[in-house]
């Protein structure tokens, strides 16, 4: 049985992680159905930190919380955007200062350059973290927090039916934070409901998202959702399709959990963050030679990056600490 706890590891989690890489990568593959996996993928992942999320109660220990969750986090953006960025510029040199100072000025806008697309999912998790873990400690009280995070939500479908006719511009995306902390406060608030994986919840989510999917597949229902460009079209549905379907699949990860299936999509969920970083910039180059089509790009953008995480990234002290976030302890 899951433990409710959030510091003892749960496997289904790790499960979780590698269905939703498997989807963002396919995703950007532009696989048959791309835009369904939008519904769900970017949700999932914050749901499940907020899942993790443990509350701090004393100014102290949100100090030293956040400055963990900024090494973890932010040393390996930097460390991969470099990296991308050299040997982007390595196979294809920049025209001069102004060409590298408008690649910078566009990740920073967080719109997309090829390479970097993915990269947006990072800051706004961080400022998601930093904002909940502000507002639980501010708050508190479950309701008053709630009501906090629904004013965000609010706010950001303003934001985005006045994005539909006017530039807006927040650096690195953060503002996406707004919508993206109703699901890490799902994933929070909702533990108990995802752990236990209780079939008088998870059922009728699965069969609640079949519904959403057969209607969008036969044109009866409508939707969409694309969090890094503020495409948030229904304010209700923003919460009742991503919910559904983002708990559906932590259903079916804890099914799979225990078996060959689930513990292989849960080593790559495990290296879910440098899968995410890697996919793009590496299709991108050796679609330069060979323009293959999206299946073979979404093995491609999983297996390679895997296989650097697992064989790179984590045999060294040093690539651990720059990609991977993770420090030994002193």
């Amino acid at each position: 049985m899951a433990s409710n706890n959030p510091r003892v590891h749960e496997t289904w989690i790790d499960t979780a992680k590698g269905l939703g890489i498997i989807a963002v990568v396919a995703g950007h593959a532009n696989c048959p159905g791309a835009a369904y996996l939008y519904w769900f993928h970017m949700p999932l992942f914050f749901a499940l930190s907020g899942y993790l999320f443990k509350p701090q109660t004393t100014a102290p220990a949100l100090r030293k919380w956040a400055w963990a969750r900024t090494k973890k986090l932010l040393i390996p953006y930097v460390s991969f955007l470099i990296l991308i960025t050299l040997t982007r510029y390595a196979y294809a040199p920049p025209h001069g200062l102004h060409a590298i100072s408008r690649d910078l000025y566009r990740v920073v806008e967080g719109k997309y350059v090829a390479g970097y697309d993915p990269v947006w999912f990072i800051t706004c998790l961080y400022a998601t973290q930093i904002l909940f873990a502000l507002i639980v400690w501010k708050f508190r009280d479950m309701r008053k927090c709630l009501l906090v995070v629904g004013a965000a939500y609010v706010l950001a479908h303003v934001e985005s039916y006045y994005a539909h006719s006017h530039s807006v511009f927040v650096p690195l995306d953060l503002d996406v934070a707004l919508l993206a902390l109703s699901y890490y406060a799902f994933g929070y608030y909702a533990r108990s409901i995802l752990s236990t994986n209780d079939r008088r919840i998870m059922l009728p989510a699965v069969v609640l998202s079949a519904v959403f999917l057969i209607g969008g597949l036969t044109g009866v229902f409508s939707y969409g959702l694309d969090m890094k460009y503020i495409r948030y079209y229904h304010i209700a549905l923003d919460l009742l399709v991503p919910i559904s379907m983002l708990t559906a699949v932590c259903a079916l990860s804890h099914l799979a959990a225990s078996n060959r299936l689930g513990k292989g999509l849960a080593v790559l969920g495990i290296a879910s963050l440098p899968i995410m970083y890697l996919h793009s910039p590496l299709n991108i180059y050796l679609r330069g030679f060979h323009n293959y089509m999206w299946a073979m790009y979404t093995v491609i953008g999983i297996v390679i990056p895997f296989a650097v995480c697992r064989f790179v990234f984590q045999r060294f002290d040093w690539t651990r600490a720059l990609f991977l976030g993770a420090f030994r302890k002193p």
